[in-house]
Parts: C-alpha cells; structure tokens; sequence
C-alpha cells in the first residue's frame, strides 16, 4: 500500500525491528505533543486575554495536545518491553494527562446541556446545574510536561538497542498489544442495558486497539478497515458515556416545579440520546455479519482476529496443484456450480483479491492477499459486507476474472474445476497438506488433462485477470 501525505511512518514499519520501530513512533507521539505545546500552548499565549473564538482555539489545542499524551502513553504501554521507561516517568505522563482533563467533563456536558434543551424545547432559569470543576492551572501542568518531555527524550535518544539482526518485528509486537480477550469481553456486553462502566471501558478498549494500529495504516496489512471503525465506535461511544453522565447528573439536581419539569425532560432526551449512540455503534459492527444468528460483533472481532494473525504471522499455508484441462469432464459438469466474480485491488507489491460468490439464493463476499508463488503461497482471508463489495468492486476494473466452480469429492481428495465465463479456460486445482504429497489423478479426470501449469506464471489468477 502507498504512504499517503497523511501517514508519518514508512509502509515498511512493520518489517522493522520492534525496539527501532517502537522507538521511532515514541519519538513522533512525543514530538506532536512538544510541538502543540511551543506553538500553541506557549506561556505567552496563555498569559494573553482572550476573545471567545480564542478561547475555542485554546481549547482545540489543548485537546490535540492530549491526543498526542494519549498516543505516547497507549504506545508506551504496548511496546513497555522496548520503551523501558522509569515508573516515575510514567506516573507523571499519568498525572499530566489527568490535570489537563480538569474541567473537560463540565465543559462537554454545558455543550451537550445547551443542545439538548433547544431539542427539548423547554426553558430552564437560573445558573446552570452542572456546578464547576477547580483544577491545577494549565500553565503549572504545562511547565511539568516541559520538564518531563526534556527528560524522556533524552532517555530515548540515549536508549542501548540491539543489533538490528536481533528481535522481533514490530508488526509481531503490535500483533501482541492487541487486547483481543478484552474486546471480546467488553463488546458484546453493549447489548442491551450496558451499565456505564462497560460503555467506558469499551470504548478505551477500542482506542488502545486504534493507537496499536495507527503506525501500520501505510503498511501491507488492511488496518484502514478496522482504524476507521474504531475512530466511529469509539466516537458513538464517547458520546454515549457523556450524555449519560449529564442525564444522571440532572436527575440527581435538585429542582421544583417548572425547572424541575425542564431539567427531567432534558435528562430523559440525553438517555435516549445516550442509546441511540450505543445502537448507532451496535448497528456499525454488525453490518459485517454473514448470518442472522451471529451476535453483532462477532463477525468484526473476527476481521480483528485475522489481523492479529497476519502481524503474527499466522497465515493459512495455501499448498496446491494446479492443471489445464482440454474441457470440461462429465462429473464436473453434473455437480453444483459456484459463479464467481473475482477482481483486483490496485497495488504494487501486493493485489488484494475480491470475490463474490454466488449459488442461489446464497451470496457471499470475501476479501484475500496471498502472498507468494507457485506451489506454497501464504493466504490472508475474511468476510466482507457487500456494502463495501460494492464500493470496493469499481476500483477492479480492468483486472478481473468471471469462472464458474465445480466441487467434487474424490476419497479424501477435493477437486475444483473452475470454468472460467469469460474465455474459453478449464483449470483443475486440487490442495494439498505437504508439498511432497504425491497426486494422482482420477480416472475420470486423467483424459481431460493437458499439462500441470502450477509453476507457469500465465495461470496465476492475477496474470489472467482482465
């Protein structure tokens, strides 16, 4: 996959080791976050009077500063094996993060107040009911980051890696943070009546899975899918848990008459609201699903999982033979046939494979990246939506193969006769458990052979597609 402008890390991040790799991303999280800092969070500009545009400018900087803390720490905490930081270092990047929230739930719950009782269409006098919040003052936080980021760097800089021969990639170590065991705890629980924990604890689960993948987005890997839909989960989530807070707090207020009416109808429109955004993230993860009897994030735990696997290198070993044949024998003939419209991904190094298969009623859609050639090849697989099929689909024009596949069983053999639709084409393929397996052909299929092509690059799908 090609860099685009936005990505900071080379495609080949992955491939690296992991103690150079996880170096260099630390240096960019803390960089980002130093940066914000000098340029607009100086002293200077906080010492300034500021008009109300200002102040949400202000403000819009010190959340991308935040993200950036937020990023350093999620990473130092996955990669802690190669960013062996002190204790003390980290318990002051923990309090830092924690001192600049100060006041940040009181603020996001004013704005959520403010919209909801235009939505309401009630009037509430008086002070606002969602008291404030004293924290240590930003400049004094601040001037502690300055001397925290001075000290870290250098501990970077300074840090005794090992020969680059040695270690672990860094796409193995990312494959390791993934937190799988939890996602598959936390997500399904969204179900229902998701206490406010579960909700908050789901959606940090999916930001640390967002900050272990966000290095690899350039790289081979298809981690875009998956970042994107953390980034909205994480989001509808986010929400959720703040209009939740606001409901219970409103409720909790204490009011008479009119103003109690008021605050009881805002409160009850932020739970609503607060449940639209749990099924918003519900209804996201299971357009994924293949049957009506999976749970709503099964399907999408498994595009992680298989993610996890190709960091790990855990790919299905793909061992096949592969023969051209003079036609179509009688037994191919008379057994079910699978269409297949396959097509190609642009790319260089790698081409990611799109199918749709179809036998009736049933349709189906997957996405593969096989790597290598001839008789052993690595092959990445999943399930797709047709939504994204068909968004996808477009994108193959020019590079594409329609055959039609025939399935027949033959003792412990399978057989597939693939009659391609779209030229005069019969190929036999037939997979194997080991490469010195020996083959031989059925009796019903020997006449129609003319030759064995598994190593003739010209029969490789990708070569004949069009």
């Amino acid at each position: 996959m090609a860099r685009s402008a936005h990505d900071p890390f080379p495609s080949t991040l992955g491939q690296r080791p992991a103690a150079y790799a996880a170096q260099q991303v630390a240096r960019h999280h803390l960089q980002q976050a130093i940066e914000v800092r000098r340029k607009r969070l100086s002293d200077k500009r906080l010492s300034k009077k500021r008009s109300k545009s200002q102040r949400g400018n202000r403000e819009k900087a010190l959340h991308d500063f935040r993200v950036a803390v937020r990023r350093f720490r999620c990473h130092a905490s996955a990669h802690r094996a190669d960013l062996p930081l002190t204790k003390a270092h980290r318990r002051e990047l923990k309090a830092i993060f924690q001192d600049t929230g100060a006041g940040r739930d009181a603020d996001v719950a004013r704005a959520w107040f403010q919209t909801l009782i235009e939505q309401a269409q009630v009037t509430v006098t008086g002070e606002l009911p969602l008291g404030t919040v004293k924290g240590v003052p930003l400049r004094r936080v601040l001037q502690r980051f300055d001397r925290w980021a001075t000290e870290v760097r250098a501990r970077l800089r300074d840090l005794k890696l090992p020969p680059l021969e040695q270690g672990q990639n860094f796409d193995a170590a990312c494959g390791r943070a993934i937190e799988l065991d939890l996602l598959r705890s936390l997500l399904p629980q969204l179900e229902g009546s998701a206490p406010d924990i579960v909700v908050h604890d789901a959606r940090l689960a999916l930001k640390r899975l967002r900050y272990v993948l966000e290095p690899l987005r350039a790289g081979p890997y298809e981690a875009a899918p998956i970042l994107q839909d953390c980034r909205l989960m994480q989001g509808w989530l986010g929400d959720a848990r703040d209009l939740r807070a606001l409901g219970h707090g409103l409720m909790r207020h204490k009011a008479k008459g009119s103003r109690r009416a008021a605050l009881d109808a805002v409160a009850r429109l932020a739970a609503d609201e607060a449940e639209a955004r749990v099924l918003a993230c519900l209804e996201h993860a299971a357009q994924h699903r293949e049957g009506n009897n999976e749970g709503p994030f099964d399907a999408w735990l498994a595009r992680v999982e298989s993610l996890q696997a190709r960091l790990l290198g855990r790919a299905d070993q793909e061992i096949e033979r592969k023969y051209l044949l003079k036609g179509v024998p009688p037994e191919a003939a008379r057994a079910p046939a699978t269409i297949i419209d396959q097509g190609y991904l642009p790319g260089r190094e790698i081409r990611e494979r799109l199918r749709r298969l179809s036998r009736g009623d049933d349709v189906r859609f997957r996405r593969t990246i096989k790597a290598g050639r001839g008789l052993t090849r690595l092959e990445f697989e999943e399930p797709m939506d047709q939504a994204t099929f068909d968004q996808l689909w477009p994108l193959t024009e020019g590079a594409r193969v329609f055959k039609k596949r025939h399935r027949i069983e033959d003792g412990d053999d399978v057989w597939e006769i693939d009659v391609f639709t779209d030229r005069e084409l019969v190929l036999a393929e037939i997979e194997l458990e080991s490469e010195d397996r020996e083959v031989r052909l059925p009796a019903w299929l020997k006449p129609y052979v003319e030759r064995e092509v598994t190593l003739e690059k010209g029969f490789v799908n990708q070569r004949l597609a069009r």
